[in-house]
C-alpha cells in the first residue's frame, strides 16, 4: 500500500511541474490509415506494476480544478500527466487534493496482496493471448518485431469507495514509423465495470478478472477507432449512465450500444464505455424473443 501512495505523490509532483495554461488532455484524431490485417505492436513503459487508486470525488474538495492540456512529448509522460491531473490540479489547494486522494486510496488496502501480483506486461500478454481481434493483429512489442505501427498503452485503475466498481483509464498512443513526436492517434479510453447485481463488494478474484476484462474492452474500442468504425457519428445527446452505483449525466456522441453497456465520445474527444442506466440483458433477450414487448430496456437516453 505504501507503494501505491508513493506513486500518487510522484504523479502529484509531475502535475505541479506541468504547464497549467491550457485546457484539456489532447485527443489526436487518426492521421494514418491502418489497413485491415496490420500488425500493431503493443508497447509498455517497462515491466511496471499496475497502478491502482481509490476513486475520489474532487467535486467534494473545496479547491480549484485548474486547466491543463498534455501533449505526448513521450507517451509515458502523457499518460502520467493525465492521472496526475486526476490526483491533483490547480495550485492553491494542491495539498488538500493530495490528502483527499490519500484517503481515497485506503479502499485498496483489502486488495493489496492481489494488486502486488499484477503487472502491466502480464495484463497485456493475457489480453493479447485470450482475445480475438477482428481487424488487426495485436502483438507484444519487441525490438526485433517487424511492423511500422506500435501502440503505447498506459492503463490505470480506479476503485469506487463502495468497492463494487472498477474504472480503467487507458492512455493510448498510436505511433507510425517510429515518430513519437507526432502521434498518429492519441486518446484516453475509459471503461467502467458493470456491477453483477448482487450488491457484494468485489472479491480478489473478481478484481483480477475485471481488470483484464476492462483492458481487453479498451483494446477492442481502440480497434474500432483505428479502422474508422466511429467516423461520421456526430449527433450530440445528453446521456445518462451508471457509475459507481450513481446515475450520471454527460453530453456526448453515442458510438455503440449493447443491452448493458454504452460507448460514447465525450465533448473533449475522450471515449467512455459505461454501464447503461437501466441496462438489463435478460430483459433485452425477452424483448427480442417477443416477451415483455412493452417493457424495453431504454437507458442510454437523450434528456
Amino acid at each position: 500500500m505504501k507503494r501505491l501512495l508513493a506513486i500518487g505523490l510522484s504523479l502529484a509532483l509531475a502535475a505541479c511541474a506541468s504547464s497549467k495554461n491550457q485546457n484539456y488532455v489532447e485527443h489526436v484524431k487518426r492521421t494514418s490509415d491502418v489497413s485491415p490485417g496490420s500488425m500493431l505492436l503493443v508497447k509498455l513503459e517497462g515491466d511496471a506494476p499496475l497502478e491502482f487508486y481509490g476513486e475520489v470525488d474532487l467535486d467534494n474538495v473545496n479547491a480549484d480544478h485548474g486547466s491543463m492540456m498534455y501533449v505526448a512529448n513521450t507517451p509515458g509522460v502523457f499518460a502520467a500527466s493525465i492521472l496526475a491531473h486526476a490526483v491533483i490540479a490547480g495550485s492553491a489547494n494542491d495539498s488538500q487534493k493530495a490528502k483527499a486522494q490519500e484517503e481515497a486510496n485506503q479502499v485498496l488496502l483489502p486488495y493489496a496482496a492481489v494488486i502486488e501480483l499484477m503487472t502491466e506486461a502480464g495484463l497485456v500478454e493475457s489480453a493479447l493471448r485470450d482475445t480475438s481481434f477482428a481487424a488487426y493483429k495485436f502483438m507484444p512489442w519487441t525490438e526485433t518485431a517487424d511492423s511500422s505501427l506500435s501502440v503505447v498503452v498506459k492503463p490505470v485503475f480506479l476503485m469506487s469507495q463502495d468497492q463494487r466498481t472498477l474504472t480503467l483509464k487507458n492512455a493510448v498512443t498510436l505511433i507510425a514509423n517510429g515518430n513519437e513526436q507526432a502521434p498518429a492517434y492519441q486518446n484516453l479510453i475509459e471503461v467502467v465495470s458493470i456491477a453483477d447485481g448482487s450488491g457484494e463488494i468485489l472479491s480478489h478474484d473478481a478484481v483480477a478478472a475485471t481488470t483484464a476484462d476492462l483492458f481487453t474492452t479498451s483494446l477492442l474500442i481502440l480497434e474500432d477507432e483505428l479502422q474508422g468504425s466511429h467516423a461520421g457519428k456526430s449527433e450530440q445527446k445528453t446521456l445518462s449512465y451508471i457509475h459507481g452505483g450513481h446515475k450520471k449525466f454527460e453530453r456526448g456522441v453515442v458510438l455503440s450500444e449493447q443491452c448493458d453497456r454504452m460507448t460514447f465520445r465525450s465533448l473533449r474527444g475522450w471515449i467512455k464505455s459505461v454501464p447503461r442506466a437501466n441496462g438489463d440483458c435478460d430483459l433485452a433477450e425477452k424483448v427480442v424473443s417477443g416477451e415483455g414487448l412493452s417493457a424495453g430496456a431504454d437507458s442510454a437516453v437523450e434528456i
